[in-house]
């Protein structure tokens, strides 16, 4: 307790700058100035959240929330995927949202007032060859080469967007798993058949060794417990890559095991010691 509260209070204020005034910057944070300002203190400029989320798996960030008993090493790495998920998922339906208005609003209502100018343009013609139609015909031409470009752009996202389609959200499951993952005595169980059979094609294995491009992935494997098919069942959490390959394929249908082993060892992530 401070005999005078003003004085000691301006004391402290005082400390702090003198502490920390080297991070302190007054200047526009928005602009080139806080840009050069960063580089020459050494700080980063992640312009994007692919760039930033990756950030979570520093070592130095994993020691701090660590020591600090924030998060453990598997749930900030848990973080990390669920982010990276999120983020992704936001964007396709962001770039489908997109996609939906160019098509059915804004690109119609375009064409349509270029229309409008083209028809203007006639009809002056029509009344007399020496009106100028100057306007309607630089306006149609220049909204027209617009058009053009804006339904190019349109095509060139939804090829990048093709094969990928949000249906809905992870509901509770994520949160289920999560939850018994974390909890003392908890456990998960992702039960399913090792082998599905489309109609009219041979019979294909559940267990893949990647997953398509556009999968959704509601699970991040960090917070995977127990998974099970008819073949057994294993405990993968806190497995390392190798132990889960070899966990994951010795549950597997016997005739994809030597197909998904090769694939395994073509990733890196498969030992020679390793038996199924």
């Amino acid at each position: 307790h401070a005999e005078n509260f003003e004085m000691a209070l301006h004391d402290l204020i005082r400390d702090v700058i003198r502490s920390h005034k080297r991070i302190i910057f007054n200047g526009n944070g928005y602009d080139d100035a806080w840009l050069a300002e960063a580089e020459r203190r050494g700080l980063l400029n992640l312009k994007s959240t692919p760039d930033c989320v990756p950030c979570y798996l520093d070592s130095k960030n994993i020691e701090l929330f660590q020591r600090h008993r924030v998060y453990s090493e598997t749930e900030i790495r848990a973080r990390y995927e669920i982010k990276l998920e999120s983020y992704n998922k936001v964007l396709n339906i962001e770039a489908l949202t997109m996609l939906d208005m160019v098509w059915k609003d804004i690109l119609p209502a375009v064409s349509a007032y270029s229309k409008e100018l083209a028809e203007a343009a006639l009809a002056k013609r029509s009344l007399s060859s020496t009106i100028d139609c100057s306007f309607e015909q630089e306006m149609v031409g220049s909204i027209s080469a617009w058009i053009a470009r804006a339904a190019e752009s349109a095509k060139n996202l939804e090829t990048a967007v093709s094969g990928v389609k949000h249906i809905s959200g992870t509901g509770g499951q994520l949160d289920f798993v999560m939850g018994a993952y974390m909890s003392k005595g908890g456990k998960s169980f992702i039960c399913m058949s090792s082998t599905f059979q489309p109609k009219g094609k041979p019979m294909q294995s559940r267990i893949r060794p990647t997953l398509t491009t556009g999968s959704i992935v509601t699970d991040p494997r960090s917070t995977i417990h127990y998974l099970v098919t008819e073949y057994g069942k294993v405990n993968l959490k806190g497995l390392a890559t190798w132990q889960r390959a070899e966990a994951i394929i010795s549950v597997a249908h016997p005739d994809f095991r030597d197909e998904l082993i090769a694939e395994a060892e073509k990733m890196g992530i498969w030992r020679r010691s390793n038996k199924v």
